[in-house]
């Protein structure tokens, strides 16, 4: 089973993302900060915290679409989105996470 872990997914762009993935045959791993309870394939993902051991597992793609939009010193946004984005880069190179895409939407 091919899997795809998909941050941000139940924004605008990783919706769509993880809905193209799903159609091209991949089971997708939700991050998002807000999982469906009872939903084994939605797991909590917050850009700004610590990243749990196991939150990726097991998948071979990891789709980076996550931003937090609620800072806006450049300091803020240093400290939350570039350092968030180095630590769950460095969980998927833990993780033996095959391949990374990491984007964003116009706003961010």
């Amino acid at each position: 089973m091919r899997v795809a872990a998909v941050t941000g997914a139940n924004g605008y762009l990783g919706s769509r993302i993880s809905a193209k993935l799903e159609a091209s045959g991949w089971r997708v791993l939700r991050l998002v900060r807000t999982p469906s309870v009872g939903d084994p394939w939605a797991r909590h993902y917050e850009i700004r915290e610590p990243i749990a051991g196991d939150l990726l597992d097991p998948a071979q793609l990891l789709v980076h679409a996550a931003y937090d939009f609620s800072v806006t010193s450049r300091t803020d946004i240093w400290a939350t989105n570039v350092e968030g984005t180095r630590r769950l880069l460095a969980a998927a190179k833990e993780a033996g996470v095959r391949r990374t895409i990491v984007l964003s939407s116009m706003s961010a």
